[in-house]
């Protein structure tokens, strides 16, 4: 079950895109990502899967730039979840294998 804990604003005129780079993140490279999504002056519909902890970041970094985002700390159906995303920007493992697997409607 999708569980949010965090701002949900949402647009259906953006492109929508899905950030998982996995759970633990041990690089911390999801707020760079977000940070990077909130100067690239696109108009996007972004969801994030990351670690509760890094929740409070990732708002800080998105709330001022006015992208409409969505943080998810687990998903049980991540296929599901990417297949209602335009693009997934995923790590190398195993999010990326699945994505590739994915059958995209």
């Amino acid at each position: 079950k999708r569980q949010s804990h965090a701002v949900n604003r949402t647009s259906t005129n953006c492109l929508k895109l899905l950030v998982v780079l996995g759970g633990t993140d041990p690089n911390h490279v999801t707020p760079r990502v977000a940070r990077a999504l909130a100067e690239s002056g696109q108009q996007l519909n972004v969801t994030i899967v990351c670690r509760e902890s890094m929740h409070q970041e990732i708002t800080d970094l998105l709330a001022p730039s006015h992208v409409p985002f969505q943080l998810l700390s687990f998903v049980d159906d991540l296929p599901e979840l990417a297949n209602e995303h335009d693009l997934v920007i995923t790590a190398a493992g195993t999010s990326v294998r699945m994505a590739s697997m994915i059958e995209y409607t």
